[in-house]
Order: C-alpha cells, then sequence, then structure tokens
C-alpha cells in the first residue's frame, strides 16, 4: 500500500536559482568556501560524485528560448514535463500566468504522482494571511509548488504544523517567522533535515521548496550567499545522514553561481541525486523537461 515500508521513495527538494558555472571565486560562492556538497562546476566530469554517495551534473534551463531562463516557466517545466517557455514564446518570471496554471492543473507531478496512487505531499508550510484570502484574490500570486499541489487535491500545511514537525517553512530555521512574531520553535538546519527525514519516510513522493539561493544571488552579497549556501548544505546533510538516502535535489535556473550580475543566467541548472534512484534520474534527465516523466517513471517501475 502507499506509504508502506516496502516501498521505494523518493524526497524532492526543490532549490531555486543555483546554476552549473565556473569555478571563479571572484563570483561564484561555491568556489570560495561554500560547502562542498553541492558544489559542481562548469569544468566538472559528468556525473560528478558529490559527498555521501551522491550524483551531480547541469541540465538544460533555456529550453530553446531566447533570454534567460526566469522562474514561472522553468518550474512549471520542472512539474509539468512541457516545455512552458516554447509553449509560452518566452521565459515568464515570478509568479504562472493561466496558460501556464492550467498547464499545472491538467498535469503536476503531485496530480500525476498521486493518480498512480501513489501517497504525496508538498510539506511546505504557509503563514495565515495565505488561508484567509479568498482563492480567486491570491490566485495569480501562487507559486507554481502551490498550484501544483492543489491540482493534486492536497491540502496545504498550516504554521501550525511547523510546531508539530508535520511541515518545514521555506526558511527553515523559522528565524524570519519568530522576527514577525510568530510562536514557532527556532531550529538550526540540522534539526529542519531531522524534520525532513522523518516526513519524507511517510510519502512515497515528498516535495520541499527552499528559494532564498535565489535571494542571495539577486543580491550579488556574497556573504549571504555563503550562509545561504552552508545553511543549505547542512540542512542536506543531516537529511541524508539520518535515513538511507533517497533524494533529488534539482533546481530551475542559474543565479547563485555568478554574483557578478543580479539577474538569472543561462547556465544549466544543477541536478543532484543520491541513494537508489540516483543513476536512473542522472541519466535521463538531461533538460528540466525531462524531470517529471523520469521520476514518475523510476517510482512506477519499482512500485509497481
Amino acid at each position: 500500500m502507499p506509504g508502506s515500508t516496502d516501498r521505494k521513495r523518493i524526497c524532492v527538494v526543490f532549490v531555486d536559482g543555483i546554476g552549473v558555472g565556473e569555478p571563479n571565486e571572484d563570483i561564484n560562492p561555491l568556489a570560495n568556501g561554500a560547502d562542498a556538497l553541492l558544489r559542481v562546476f562548469s569544468d566538472s566530469p559528468v556525473p560528478f560524485r558529490l559527498p555521501l554517495a551522491g550524483l551531480g551534473k547541469g541540465i538544460d534551463a533555456c529550453l530553446g528560448v531566447p533570454g534567460l531562463p526566469q522562474s514561472a516557466t522553468g518550474q512549471t517545466a520542472l512539474f509539468t514535463g512541457v516545455n512552458a517557455s516554447a509553449f509560452l514564446g518566452y521565459h515568464k518570471s515570478g509568479f504562472p500566468n493561466e496558460r501556464l496554471r492550467e498547464l499545472l492543473w491538467r498535469g503536476s507531478l503531485l496530480k500525476r504522482a498521486r493518480q498512480q496512487g501513489l501517497k504525496v505531499a508538498f510539506v511546505n508550510a504557509y503563514r495565515p494571511i495565505f488561508f484567509e484570502l479568498p482563492l480567486e484574490k491570491k490566485l495569480r500570486f501562487l507559486s507554481v509548488t502551490t498550484i501544483a499541489c492543489l491540482s493534486a487535491g492536497l491540502s496545504c500545511f498550516p504554521l501550525e504544523a511547523v510546531r508539530e514537525e508535520k511541515a518545514i517553512y521555506h526558511e527553515f530555521t523559522n528565524r524570519e517567522l519568530r522576527q514577525k512574531g510568530f510562536d514557532l520553535p527556532l531550529w538550526t538546519p540540522e534539526k529542519a533535515g531531522q524534520v525532513l527525514a522523518s516526513l519524507s519516510a511517510k510519502y512515497d513522493l515528498c516535495l520541499y521548496e527552499f528559494f532564498r539561493t535565489d535571494h542571495a544571488g539577486h543580491s550579488a552579497d556574497l556573504d549571504y550567499a555563503l550562509q545561504v549556501l552552508d545553511d543549505l548544505s547542512a540542512f542536506l546533510r543531516s537529511f541524508l545522514e539520518r535515513r538511507d538516502p533517497n533524494t533529488t535535489l534539482v533546481v530551475d535556473h542559474g543565479n547563485i553561481e555568478d554574483l557578478g550580475r543580479v539577474t538569472h543566467t543561462r547556465n544549466p541548472a544543477l541536478l543532484a541525486a543520491w541513494g537508489w534512484a540516483a543513476d536512473s534520474v542522472l541519466g535521463a534527465v538531461n533538460s528540466l523537461v525531462d524531470f517529471t516523466p523520469v521520476i514518475l517513471e523510476v517510482l512506477s517501475s519499482e512500485n509497481g
């Protein structure tokens, strides 16, 4: 049955804004002291061996469309398997428009996984304002991952679920929430990784989103970027060390790997994987549009 202990599982950690760039210490924080867990460069062998028996490589984020890759189209491509940039004719930033939302409602990764009989969850928690506004007022400000969650008929987690360790906020230490007056525990990145490890054991497909990397890339602040990457690495290491590794990390576009600019980059997006599906995922995913069909295929082939 879905979620039983004998099933193979995948936890997808979606990270916004890490590309595979040059090993240049002047512009790339991954070459300038950041933790080695996600250190993949343009001159690295393919696939590149990562700590904790992981594999990494770059995948195409441009999708044959001129201009810089952007979040709305890149994430829609990731989580539908449709070339959303070609579908629109351009790369769209920010939140998905009506046409992209239709693609997600029709066939997001979470929806299709659930249709396959898999137990799935988007484990990011939301602030109270998300639940207070009617759908029609917030629809154009919903992220790709939120729409993917709703398209699957799943409920979004409130902040109370963080206190109960049933969900994780996008800023996983809860420091930002506490500064805003929310009564939540202060977590270390290691504690948050432990919570994700526990959560992922309950689902066949678990999705978590982290986007402070994109914010750091746009800031062009090296110290901030190094701190964000070190926190992310500590979070991921904690997750991987607390259970049999079964995670795939995927990115929508480049950004933080080149602090010489405040825009996105045309560098390949980072794909990294650990555990039973790593070889299959790294071998078959070469662009953003490959991700959803490959994840669904490997889960289906292993779990029947």
